[in-house]
């Protein structure tokens, strides 16, 4: 119920790290993590879903053509992407990176799995 203030130093202040975090709000968990390169090309209304969820991602978000947008960036982790992706599959399209792959595999497993269990 008290929050009491010490005045006590940072003890392990030298360990702290400052964390970089992808358009999605994930975190590297190390210096080591590796980042996927993804490349979605999406509708207008993806689009907005997109800058709405995750302002950040705006900085990645170019113009294409008449209501037609890419995102081209790097994340720590394709769960989110996944995510967005089956929320608005038919409004996006995933285009071909070193990673796109990964990604598709990353959504063929997650629907196949949901879908066993209906």
């Amino acid at each position: 119920s008290d929050v009491v203030e010490l005045a006590d130093e940072w003890k392990y202040e030298h360990l702290h790290e400052k964390a970089e975090t992808d358009v999605f709000g994930w975190t590297a968990e190390s210096k080591k993590c590796r980042k996927y390169h993804i490349c979605l090309l999406m509708e207008l209304r993806a689009k907005i879903d997109l800058s709405e969820r995750y302002a950040k991602a705006q900085n990645d978000i170019i113009q294409k053509g008449d209501g037609i947008y890419l995102l081209d960036t790097y994340v720590y982790s394709l769960k989110p992407v996944r995510m967005f992706f089956l929320s608005m599959a038919d409004s996006i399209r995933i285009q071909d990176t070193e990673d796109s792959d990964l990604l598709r595999k990353e959504i063929r497993d997650f629907t196949e799995k949901i879908l066993v269990e209906l």
